[in-house]
């Protein structure tokens, strides 16, 4: 896993996806939206062997100590293959 910024990736089809399964926004005005809120938040990428991303969290550090997930989505040809797991997971602070 890995950071990225979201402004580079906001036509990126598998990103765009993903935040379309973590929102369910109802339309591309609100998908735009949405991409101006991550810009504001911390965003972890899972890719495939492929190169493709394949999961994706957006998050924002709400004290020292803890972390508010705000979006969350892994492609469904994914689900069941262990990329999240909270005690295997490890954010980078900093």
């Amino acid at each position: 896993m890995h950071h990225i910024n979201i402004s580079d990736y906001r036509n990126d089809q598998a990103v765009r996806q993903l935040l379309v399964l973590a929102a369910e926004p109802a339309n591309e005005q609100e998908l735009e939206a949405l991409l101006d809120e991550c810009e504001n938040l911390q965003v972890l990428v899972q890719a495939a062997a492929t190169g493709q991303i394949v999961a994706l969290a957006a998050y924002r550090h709400s004290d020292e100590y803890a972390l508010c997930v705000e979006y969350l989505a892994v492609d469904g040809s994914h689900e069941h293959q262990g990329l999240i797991c909270a005690r295997n997971c490890q954010v980078g602070m900093g």
